[in-house]
């Protein structure tokens, strides 16, 4: 299972025209087997290297920060996942004047964070390269191979479309991740 993610990890962002193009010839019957299969594990991936990346690259040996940083990190990611997911399915419906299809749009936010997942696995180990977010602006180019091969957005509005949607895919984990740090002073390690 978790070969056939990396194998579409790496298929979204390093070829997100042919990845998405593909993922349109498929037919798709539900997302369970999406959410099951894909988004699940690669949440647990998350934080698990939360988990560890406090455990053993943290200045000091603390279970308990360890397990906040998990949950945070469990939170924002599928808390981003699904708030992104149910934005982009109110803008399809209200802006793109298509038939609201949450399945459809859980699958294009879920592939389009691909790298957004990646990355908070490898930052997880090095808190410290902030720098590291900067490729996170890569996912404005996968949600535009998406919005062209995958929901074929007209033309005329797929800057746009694409625009507002990278604002939302990354946005919401990183909405949800500041709400919990200043909420909770427990999670500020």
């Amino acid at each position: 299972m978790f070969k056939s993610i990396f194998f579409r990890l790496i298929a979204f962002i390093f070829r997100p025209m042919d990845a998405w193009d593909a993922l349109s010839h498929k037919k798709v019957t539900g997302n369970e087997a999406f959410l099951a299969h894909f988004l699940y594990p690669i949440i647990g991936l998350i934080a698990l290297a939360a988990f560890a990346g406090v455990l053993f690259a943290g200045r000091k040996f603390d279970f308990v920060i360890a397990l906040k940083s998990s949950i945070k990190a469990i939170a924002a990611s599928l808390g981003g996942f699904f708030l992104a997911s149910y934005l982009m399915n109110e803008l399809w419906g209200a802006w793109m004047k298509r038939e609201r299809n949450m399945k459809l749009m859980q699958l294009f936010v879920g592939y389009a964070s691909s790298l957004l997942f990646v990355l908070q696995i490898i930052l997880s180990f090095f808190p410290d390269l902030a720098f590291l977010w900067i490729p996170a602006l890569y996912t404005i180019y996968i949600v535009w191979a998406g919005a062209v091969n995958y929901l074929k957005v007209d033309g005329e509005v797929q800057m746009k479309f694409t625009g507002i949607a990278s604002l939302i895919i990354i946005g919401a984990p990183a909405a949800i991740s500041f709400l919990l740090f200043m909420l909770m002073p427990g999670l500020r390690f």
